[in-house]
């Protein structure tokens, strides 16, 4: 073999390729209008409702390593009955030798829209997350105690409370590709599902639950079901039923005073169609789909609009 051939071996077979299908089967389903979703569990997209196994990816990734695999407390859509709770990873790098690009390409199973959105009152689910955290003192934390984070929630707790430091960015789109070097951290979270009916009308007792078992935080628990309880180390739940009540009633209170007649919503929201102010986005979705006859009757329907208006 010519030293060509030779050279061009060496530059062809030094690159790896890897790609990580963690998220396949990696969905929660929606709520039901009788039940909560049942967490990160199957896939809508493909018959293998699996979410793969940890260690087959650390031999097959080696600079990848999994800090932490689980569900991500709060990451559902909230509602009467709360959608399932989605998963989320962190991986940390560790030998990455001479140059390790990482990236994440698609939206994953939660920015589906029949699998984020809520219903009947009900929340939708979160977006797609990823946290990035480059230059991290991850040694020190393991020299001291072993505590590193194990969600990319935790990722971001963690550099606001001042305990993980480096350049830490979240990214709510796919972000471009990062080069990482030893001991950056990469974490997501992916695949919530949405809620159905009004968060306040679940039972205070299924609130108490998930923040026994783990599923919500406190601080959700209070945001969203006005539900005002606190978990002891030993892991017992307590909640206060008159600052529950206090709360909820605070939440209904804060809720008519910020809102207005359908009339009055629908008057200012026409203003917005006739005069285009309405976001890119949204305006080439509905010249889309107001190309489909049935739909853009419906459309001008709704709103009213001349024949000749032009969306």
């Amino acid at each position: 073999m010519g030293w060509r051939a030779r050279k061009w071996c060496v530059r062809r077979w030094n690159a790896y390729g890897f790609t990580n299908f963690e998220w396949v089967g990696g969905g929660a389903m929606g709520a039901y209008p009788f039940k909560d979703g049942t967490p990160c569990t199957w896939a809508q997209h493909t018959q293998l409702c699996n979410i793969g196994n940890s260690e087959e990816f650390e031999y097959l990734i080696p600079p990848l390593h999994h800090l932490g695999r689980k569900l991500e407390p709060g990451y559902c859509g909230h509602g009467k009955y709360r959608g399932g709770v989605g998963q989320s990873s962190v991986h940390w790098m560790q030998e990455t030798g001479q140059r390790l690009g990482v990236s994440r390409g698609g939206s994953a199973t939660s920015m589906t829209s029949y699998l984020s959105s809520g219903m009947n009152g009900g929340y939708p689910a979160p977006g797609v997350i990823t946290v990035t955290a480059l230059n991290t003192n991850i040694p020190d934390l393991i020299k001291a105690d072993g505590d590193t984070p194990t969600t990319a929630g935790e990722v971001l707790e963690y550099a606001e409370q001042g305990k993980l430091t480096g350049d830490i960015t979240s990214w709510k789109y796919d972000p471009p590709e990062q080069t990482m070097g030893d001991n950056d951290l990469w974490a997501n979270a992916a695949g919530a599902s949405g809620g159905w009916g009004d968060p306040l009308e679940r039972e205070n007792s299924s609130v108490v639950e998930d923040i026994r078992i783990g599923q919500l935080p406190a601080v959700f628990a209070k945001t969203m079901y006005g539900v005002v309880a606190s978990k002891d180390e030993n892991g017992k739940v307590t909640m206060d039923e008159a600052a529950t009540k206090q709360e909820q009633k605070s939440l209904y209170a804060r809720r008519k005073a910020e809102s207005i007649p359908v009339t009055e919503w629908w008057k200012e929201q026409k203003v917005k169609v006739e005069s285009h102010t309405i976001r890119d986005e949204l305006l080439e979705m509905y010249r889309s789909s107001t190309s489909f006859e049935g739909y853009n009757k419906h459309y001008r329907n709704f709103w009213q609009l001349d024949d000749d208006f032009e969306i």
